[in-house]
């Protein structure tokens, strides 16, 4: 059986274990904390309960690791600061890098090392400019797998069943338009993503794929839906309050590459994720 090593079994980890086990695979989840390993131990899963920012436990691991099939880095960052991504991604990276050696690699990475911020299209080969050190630091740890010839998954915001900050904030009402609400936002549905990174380590795909949905959405459009759907007042126009570790960006992330290696998102857009995300919180209200 081959396997599959997932470093980061959290969100989206856990799904993708999960989809590798039903899809013949044996899947090998890190991850940082005892309390995460017992929990998915409980559902039979093998784990290794280690730092994987400290290279001391990677070569601790080494035997482990020389024999994976596949590996995904999908782990997140313990903070938001420049340092922390430069342990958990750059250091991450290389070492696994270094020890999974014949193994096809695949790194989870960010549209928001992409810049632009005027509304355009971009695809794979747009100009990367991230506005944020955790971004430039992000396209480093991008590098040293594309050197090895591996995959870089640049994904856009994560939603689903577990994860739905945007519906909450709109539930809470303490949700406003950055500005007039313009802002391009792109998403992409938690099981979606663990279905693309599945594809691309199992098929040994190489390059920058963009991981998304096929409908960007203005933020107007889908605030002003979300309270709708829930009967609240729609949020009005606040002052610009981007900012975070996404950056200040407005574009709209094509996964049309992606598309053409033959995944289809289940969820083509927020829209039909946000609605099922509804249907349990609107039972609860009536």
């Amino acid at each position: 059986m081959p396997q599959l090593l997932i470093v980061g079994c959290g969100f989206v980890g856990k799904r993708l274990a999960l989809l590798a086990r039903a899809r013949g695979w044996e899947p090998l989840c890190w991850v940082r904390s005892p309390e995460s390993r017992e929990r998915l131990a409980s559902e039979g899963l093998d784990v290794i309960a280690a730092d994987a920012s400290d290279p001391a436990v990677w070569d601790a691991a080494a035997l482990q690791l020389c024999g994976v099939d596949a590996a995904v880095h999908c782990a997140s960052s313990s903070g938001g600061d420049p340092e922390d991504y430069r342990q958990v991604y750059l250091e991450g990276t290389r070492c696994l890098s270094r020890l999974a050696a014949t193994a096809s690699l695949v790194f989870t990475s960010s549209t928001s090392v992409y810049g632009q911020d005027d509304g355009e299209w971009v695809e794979e080969t747009s100009p990367t400019e991230p506005p944020t050190e955790t971004g430039r630091v992000l396209l480093e740890a991008e590098q040293v797998i594309l050197d090895r010839g591996g995959a870089v998954a640049r994904v856009a915001g994560i939603y689903g069943l577990g994860r739905s900050h945007t519906l909450n904030k709109v539930a809470r009402g303490q949700a406003s338009l950055d500005g007039e609400g313009t802002r391009w936002m792109n998403h992409a549905w938690v099981d979606d993503v663990a279905a693309a990174l599945f594809q691309l380590a199992t098929h040994r795909s190489a390059g920058v794929w963009n991981v998304c949905d096929s409908r960007p959405v203005q933020q107007v459009e889908l605030y002003h839906f979300l309270a709708e759907k829930m009967g609240l007042p729609k949020p009005v126009s606040g002052s610009d309050t981007r900012s975070g570790k996404r950056g200040l960006t407005s574009k709209r992330v094509s996964n049309a590459k992606l598309i053409s290696s033959g995944f289809h998102p289940s969820r083509p857009d927020c829209f039909a994720g946000y609605s099922e995300l509804l249907t349990p919180f609107l039972a609860q209200k009536s």
